[in-house]
């Protein structure tokens, strides 16, 4: 050790001993603890510890949390509201202060903050996905709530995310999905709403997922990107109803379950490379009418009539009375007697299905002077 070096140290270690020199300033959160959980609408208490000399110091949340009030020390204990509205998630929590040598913050913290109760129901958006292969695409997960309150839960710890064919496609603990191979398959959030998703190879098929009722066909075509036509062998899975060589399916006449039936295409050129898309079968349409009649009415007098559609992904119907100069009905099935009745009188109300109009069903209305 050179004599130089000696005196150093011992100018340095009296120093220390006598107060002369202080640590660089820091901050640092000591409570709440890393990943406490927290309710919304709830104050969270945050203590902070502070090396050196600070002028003000804050506590900020991420995002909508924000900042608290400034305390000037010397101890720092703040109380951070967290909005009512706040969507269910992990945020992070830093302390900010200002000292004489700049601003300095402290490491973050992160907290989880979840309601305690949980969502009635949920949407996803995108409701379906196609993706190239090494794309990403974030999902949206928006839960209701039993008091009616709508939040993002995308990021909830209560929201989970998983694929039934990670060969196509995969999913993190944060929604975001990743297409890793050619065909389909499904993310599954919270194991019951099911995202489908179509990763295309180097040709595509369409349509997807058309619905099909007994005895109806569906005309598949294979294509390449720019629209070219590519020639495939057509299968189906399971063998329910058939498919033509020139990719025409068509239905079993009697369909008594709704199903699901896996169209394959393979490329005669090269056998290796198929794509999949599907058909749904359904049975047919079952249409009813409430009240269905008869309905005694005076001149002037309402009555609002239901459909309930089964079998049908249009639950819409059109409404019609006969005779056509006999009242009127709008189209949410709500029907209005003549503003004169001069005698007794039979009107009949009719509801169309838009997804079948072959399917109707009726209710009686007897109008009385």
């Amino acid at each position: 050790m050179t004599i130089r070096t000696a005196v150093l140290r011992t100018i340095l270690s009296t120093s220390v001993s006598m107060g002369l020199l202080s640590a660089a300033p820091g901050l640092s959160i000591t409570s709440p603890a890393d990943g406490s959980a927290v309710t919304p609408g709830q104050s969270l208490a945050v203590t902070v510890s502070a090396t050196g000399s600070f002028t003000e110091v804050v506590v900020v949340g991420e995002g909508p949390i924000g900042f608290s009030k400034a305390q000037t020390g010397p101890t720092f204990q703040f109380t951070l509201p967290i909005p009512a509205r706040l969507s269910p998630g992990r945020y992070s929590v830093t302390a900010l202060g200002a000292s004489g040598g700049g601003m300095v913050n402290s490491p973050p913290i992160t907290i989880s903050v979840e309601r305690a109760d949980a969502p009635v129901q949920f949407d996803v958006t995108p409701s379906s996905l196609n993706l190239p292969v090494g794309e990403h695409m974030p999902l949206r997960v928006v839960g209701t709530y039993a008091d009616g309150t709508k939040l993002d839960t995308t990021h909830s710890a209560s929201t989970t995310y998983s694929s039934d064919s990670p060969g196509v496609v995969t999913v993190d603990g944060q929604g975001s999905v990743t297409a890793v191979g050619p065909g389909s398959g499904h993310i599954l959030v919270n194991s019951s709403l099911s995202i489908p998703v179509v990763v295309p190879q180097t040709f595509s098929v369409a349509p997807i997922f058309p619905v099909v009722y007994g005895g109806q066909s569906a005309q598949f075509s294979a294509f390449r990107p720019g629209m070219a036509n590519v020639a495939v062998n057509w299968t189906i899975s399971p063998q329910v109803g058939s498919i033509s060589p020139a990719g025409v399916y068509t239905a079993p006449q009697a369909i008594t379950r709704q199903q699901a039936i896996s169209i394959i295409a393979t490329m005669k050129s090269d056998p290796t490379k198929t794509v999949r898309t599907g058909v749904a079968l359904f049975p047919p349409v079952s249409l009813t009418v409430s009240p269905s009649g008869p309905v005694q009415l005076n001149a002037g007098q309402t009555m609002r009539f239901a459909q309930t559609v089964l079998n049908a992904l249009d639950m819409e119907v059109d409404w019609s009375i006969s005779p056509k100069n006999a009242g009127s009905i709008d189209n949410t099935g709500l029907y209005t007697a003549p503003a004169t009745i001069k005698s007794a009188q039979t009107v009949t109300v009719i509801a169309t299905s838009i997804a079948d109009q072959s399917k109707t069903a009726t209710a009686t209305i007897s109008l009385v002077p």
